[in-house]
């Protein structure tokens, strides 16, 4: 990869938080879009919860929650 690649790569990182917090209902759910959704839209919660687990990981943004947090988020999401 070439440097041009990873700064813009890493420039998004800001932005995509920014978004799943704008997403994030309450305790673990979070909606499928900010805006346009049905009621049937609002309740689905266990894939977008997953998405932004693994968004979270992947953007090395789960040391700032304690492990309580993390374990309560997997239990939702196998529940």
């Amino acid at each position: 990869m070439s440097t041009k690649e990873i700064n813009w790569a890493k420039r998004l990182k800001e932005p995509t938080i920014n978004y799943l917090k704008s997403l994030h209902v309450e305790e673990y759910k979070f909606l499928p879009a900010k805006d346009g959704l049905t009621e049937y839209g609002k309740n689905l919660n266990l894939g977008f919860s997953c998405f932004s687990l693994k968004i979270n990981y992947i953007l090395d943004q789960t040391e700032g929650l304690d492990n309580s947090y993390i374990k309560g988020w997997g239990n939702f999401i196998n529940y």
